[in-house]
């Protein structure tokens, strides 16, 4: 461990990566192709580090949890894989499934990182870390995607099939949000192209919680119009016919409409802006006081626009346009400051900078500038007026962590370089912005 004051950085060892299967030193066909024979590679991490709220260090090694301290590098026992199991079983888990659920280590978990939520067998089971006390929430085994913490942490929002739910942690109690999911309607899952082309792929979630935990926002996809695309999956034998909806360029897309929903099931939507046109919804979000923010394209990625709602009617804080094409899959969200104003990544210089922009989108500064990109916004230190990214200002073919002020009078106001050696350097942040780990 090397000590930078303010800032402690932790550069953790390369590690191996173990295959999980049997004999996996030697690779065959059999092992990766045979109906009976073969062994799952599936890569498990040997070490994840992440962050806790109170700014200690989090590592997991394959499920067990240990508490370091980036200043002195005490480490201490967090959660042990056994503990969670007895506590699973004892909730009503099966024993081998408990067991790998507390061999793979917690699943999603609260803002607070006080509780998290495993699932196993299908079903839900909240585990609060005070005292080790899990509850089962649910007992059908039935799928339930993309389960998300209300930001209070009192719910959950999920998705089952096509449609919206929510499920009460102190009661178990199960209410359904959305009606009429089938497919063709998607109620809060991203359809083909939005999840592959704009939000990313492995990210079906089409919902956000409101910052008061009451309502939520939700994309709700008509997909009748798209075409059906047939593939041959090659993987299996026999060889089997999978169809989806897939359109090519110039087919019709997805009709997407985006809608508030409240705990009761009530659907309240948003107006389209540009009726008529065909837009896409490529981001939404919520501001601190609770208003609807949403980012809408046009389908070739030439302008963008964020806009407010204010009740179903939204207003333009800025637009951004470009004679080629905005990147999306990119795209990161405002990042609100504690006055309401907002960080902002743009490419409108032809290179990615960090713009901080008022409550009503008029510009005050650039942050950075020149002929390199910011990659990643990890953290904001108000308190000390500090910005710390990734960017490639050194190299374009590396990436080093940087600290920039956030009230300069200037862009790369107080620009400041933490990774010393060239290379690329991934960087996370501490949330109270005292350590980084390279």
């Amino acid at each position: 461990m090397r000590l930078s004051p303010p800032l402690a950085f932790l550069v953790p060892a390369l590690v191996a990566i173990p295959l999980v299967g049997q004999d996996a030193s030697r690779l065959t066909l059999e092992k990766l192709f045979h109906p009976k024979q073969k062994v799952s590679y599936l890569p498990m991490p040997t070490l994840r580090l992440s962050w806790l709220p109170d700014g200690n260090l989090l590592e997991n090694r394959q499920g067990q949890l240990v508490r370091i301290d980036p200043k002195s590098g005490k480490a201490e026992p967090f959660l042990a894989p056994a503990a969670l199991k007895e506590a699973l079983v004892k909730a009503g888990a099966a024993e081998a499934a408990a067991k790998t659920a507390a061999d793979r280590g917690p699943g999603l978990w609260t803002e607070a990182m006080d509780a998290f939520l495993v699932i196993v067998g299908g079903d839900f089971f909240h585990v609060q870390m005070k005292g080790l006390t899990v509850r089962r929430l649910s007992t059908d085994g039935g799928a339930k995607d993309v389960p998300t913490f209300s930001p209070d942490a009192s719910k959950l929002a999920y998705l089952r099939g096509n449609d919206l739910y929510t499920l009460e942690i102190a009661t178990a109690k199960e209410s359904r949000l959305t009606q009429g999911g089938s497919e063709t309607r998607l109620n809060g899952r991203l359809d083909w192209v939005y999840e592959e082309e704009i939000y990313g792929r492995g990210k079906p979630r089409a919902f956000w919680w409101a910052p008061d935990s009451r309502r939520l926002a939700y994309l709700s996809s008509d997909v009748t119009k798209v075409p059906v695309f047939t593939l041959v999956d090659d993987r299996v034998h026999p060889q089997k016919l999978r169809s989806l909806r897939y359109p090519k360029a110039g087919e019709p897309n997805a009709e997407v409409k985006l809608g508030v929903v409240d705990l009761k099931g009530h659907t309240t939507w948003m107006m389209d802006p540009f009726p008529g046109q065909e837009t896409l919804i490529a981001r939404v979000t919520w501001d601190p006081k609770g208003r609807l923010l949403a980012i809408f394209e046009d389908r070739i990625q030439t302008w963008l626009e964020l806009r407010r709602f204010e009740g179903t009617t939204s207003q333009l804080l800025f637009r951004e346009q470009s004679q080629a094409w905005l990147e999306t899959n990119n795209l990161q969200l405002p990042r609100f400051l504690k006055d309401g104003s907002f960080l902002w990544q743009s490419d409108r210089t032809g290179f990615r900078h960090l713009y901080h922009i008022n409550p009503d989108g008029q510009m005050i500064r650039p942050l950075t500038a020149g002929s390199w990109d910011v990659r990643d916004l990890h953290a904001v230190d108000e308190g000390a007026g500090r910005v710390f990214l990734s960017a490639t200002e050194r190299s374009p073919i590396g990436l080093d962590a940087y600290a920039v002020d956030l009230q300069g009078k200037a862009a790369n106001a107080g620009l400041k370089r933490l990774s010393e050696r060239p290379g690329t350097h991934t960087a996370t942040v501490s949330p109270t912005g005292s350590a980084i780990v390279e």
